[in-house]
Protein backbone atom coordinates (compact mmCIF):
# COMPACT_ATOMS: atom_id res chain seq x y z
CA UNK A 1 0.00 0.00 0.00
CA UNK A 2 1.32 3.28 -0.84
CA UNK A 3 1.62 6.20 1.78
CA UNK A 4 -1.13 8.10 -0.43
CA UNK A 5 -3.51 5.34 0.39
CA UNK A 6 -2.21 4.78 3.52
CA UNK A 7 -2.90 8.67 4.75
CA UNK A 8 -5.59 10.03 2.01
CA UNK A 9 -8.80 8.62 4.34
CA UNK A 10 -7.24 10.00 7.38
CA UNK A 11 -9.53 12.60 9.45
CA UNK A 12 -6.45 15.10 9.98
CA UNK A 13 -5.71 14.89 6.55
CA UNK A 14 -9.30 16.66 5.19
CA UNK A 15 -8.83 19.84 4.81
CA UNK A 16 -5.70 19.03 2.91
CA UNK A 17 -5.94 19.72 -1.33
CA UNK A 18 -4.71 16.95 -3.67
CA UNK A 19 -1.31 19.07 -3.98
CA UNK A 20 -0.83 20.02 -0.27
CA UNK A 21 -1.29 15.53 -0.12
CA UNK A 22 1.28 15.18 -2.72
CA UNK A 23 3.44 17.49 -0.97
CA UNK A 24 2.90 15.40 2.20
CA UNK A 25 3.87 11.95 0.36
CA UNK A 26 7.28 13.67 -1.22
CA UNK A 27 8.52 14.67 1.74
CA UNK A 28 8.10 10.77 2.94
CA UNK A 29 6.59 11.30 6.24
CA UNK A 30 7.84 9.08 9.24
CA UNK A 31 5.54 6.21 8.91
CA UNK A 32 6.78 3.65 11.69
CA UNK A 33 5.38 0.20 12.44
CA UNK A 34 4.89 -1.45 16.12
CA UNK A 35 4.07 -5.01 17.37
CA UNK A 36 1.41 -6.04 19.77
CA UNK A 37 2.29 -4.92 23.16
CA UNK A 38 4.86 -2.58 22.35
CA UNK A 39 5.33 0.71 23.81
CA UNK A 40 4.75 3.62 21.51
CA UNK A 41 5.14 6.68 24.50
CA UNK A 42 6.24 5.53 28.01
CA UNK A 43 4.59 7.19 30.66
CA UNK A 44 7.36 9.40 32.28
CA UNK A 45 9.64 9.55 28.84
CA UNK A 46 10.62 13.02 27.17
CA UNK A 47 9.72 13.34 23.93
CA UNK A 48 7.67 15.94 22.09
CA UNK A 49 6.86 13.72 18.85
CA UNK A 50 2.95 13.84 17.88
CA UNK A 51 1.86 10.41 16.80
CA UNK A 52 -1.04 9.80 14.23
CA UNK A 53 -2.41 6.36 14.21
CA UNK A 54 -3.30 5.53 11.13
CA UNK A 55 -3.75 1.14 11.76
CA UNK A 56 -4.71 -0.87 14.47
CA UNK A 57 -5.38 -0.42 17.69
CA UNK A 58 -3.81 1.22 20.87
CA UNK A 59 -4.56 1.37 24.83
CA UNK A 60 -3.69 4.50 26.95
CA UNK A 61 -2.64 3.02 30.48
CA UNK A 62 -1.18 4.98 33.55
CA UNK A 63 0.70 3.31 36.63
CA UNK A 64 -0.92 3.77 39.97
CA UNK A 65 0.18 1.92 42.92
CA UNK A 66 2.06 -0.94 41.09
CA UNK A 67 -1.08 -1.68 39.08
CA UNK A 68 -1.92 -0.79 35.26
CA UNK A 69 -5.11 1.21 34.59
CA UNK A 70 -6.36 1.29 31.27
CA UNK A 71 -7.73 4.92 30.18
CA UNK A 72 -8.80 4.67 26.94
CA UNK A 73 -8.37 3.18 23.41
CA UNK A 74 -6.86 4.59 20.36
CA UNK A 75 -8.72 3.69 16.87
CA UNK A 76 -7.25 4.80 13.45
CA UNK A 77 -7.33 8.12 12.76
CA UNK A 78 -6.58 9.30 16.26
CA UNK A 79 -3.85 11.55 17.29
CA UNK A 80 -1.70 11.27 20.71
CA UNK A 81 1.07 12.48 22.13
CA UNK A 82 -0.48 16.10 22.14
CA UNK A 83 0.22 17.25 25.71
CA UNK A 84 3.89 16.65 25.84
CA UNK A 85 4.27 17.93 22.23
CA UNK A 86 2.14 21.36 23.63
CA UNK A 87 4.25 21.65 26.71
CA UNK A 88 7.38 20.09 26.15
CA UNK A 89 6.63 18.13 30.03
CA UNK A 90 6.97 14.65 29.86
CA UNK A 91 4.60 12.22 29.50
CA UNK A 92 2.08 11.42 31.62
CA UNK A 93 0.62 8.01 30.43
CA UNK A 94 1.49 5.28 28.53
CA UNK A 95 0.55 4.24 25.32
CA UNK A 96 0.91 0.17 23.97
CA UNK A 97 0.05 -1.16 20.71
CA UNK A 98 -3.35 -4.33 21.04
CA UNK A 99 -2.22 -5.26 17.92
CA UNK A 100 0.56 -4.52 14.85
CA UNK A 101 -0.02 -0.78 14.52
CA UNK A 102 1.14 1.64 11.80
CA UNK A 103 1.62 5.68 12.99
CA UNK A 104 2.97 8.75 11.00
CA UNK A 105 5.33 9.57 13.87
CA UNK A 106 5.58 13.72 13.89
CA UNK A 107 8.34 15.38 15.26
CA UNK A 108 10.24 19.23 15.05
CA UNK A 109 11.74 18.10 11.54
CA UNK A 110 8.15 16.66 10.30
CA UNK A 111 6.45 20.49 10.35
CA UNK A 112 9.92 22.36 9.49
CA UNK A 113 9.66 19.85 6.49
CA UNK A 114 6.25 20.73 5.51
CA UNK A 115 4.72 24.10 4.21
CA UNK A 116 3.26 26.56 6.94
CA UNK A 117 -0.31 26.13 5.91
CA UNK A 118 -0.14 22.67 6.09
CA UNK A 119 0.76 22.92 9.45
CA UNK A 120 -1.50 25.26 10.49
CA UNK A 121 -4.46 22.62 9.17
CA UNK A 122 -2.60 20.08 11.20
CA UNK A 123 -2.53 22.46 14.20
CA UNK A 124 -5.97 23.53 13.64
CA UNK A 125 -7.14 19.59 13.77
CA UNK A 126 -5.51 19.14 17.19
CA UNK A 127 -7.00 22.04 18.99
CA UNK A 128 -10.61 21.09 17.77
CA UNK A 129 -9.58 17.55 18.44
CA UNK A 130 -8.61 19.24 22.31
CA UNK A 131 -11.80 20.99 22.99
CA UNK A 132 -13.41 17.91 22.15
CA UNK A 133 -11.71 16.22 24.88
CA UNK A 134 -12.24 18.46 27.03
CA UNK A 135 -16.18 18.84 27.06
CA UNK A 136 -16.00 14.88 27.12
CA UNK A 137 -14.14 15.22 29.89
CA UNK A 138 -16.32 17.79 31.82
CA UNK A 139 -19.16 15.58 30.57
CA UNK A 140 -17.89 11.95 32.32
CA UNK A 141 -16.87 14.72 35.53
CA UNK A 142 -20.90 15.93 35.58
CA UNK A 143 -21.94 12.21 35.54
CA UNK A 144 -19.49 11.36 38.39
CA UNK A 145 -20.56 14.35 40.32
CA UNK A 146 -24.25 13.41 39.72
CA UNK A 147 -23.49 9.61 41.01
CA UNK A 148 -21.92 11.05 44.06
CA UNK A 149 -25.06 12.84 45.14
CA UNK A 150 -27.54 10.07 44.46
Amino acid sequence: MSIYELLKDVPLFNDFSEQEMQILVERDPPIKTYVKDDHLITEGETSTTLFLLVKGVCRITKQQDGATIQLSRLKPGEIFGEMSWVTGKPRQSNVVANEDVTVVEMDQTFFEQIKPEMSNKIKDHLIALLIKRLDNMNEAIMRISKLMRA
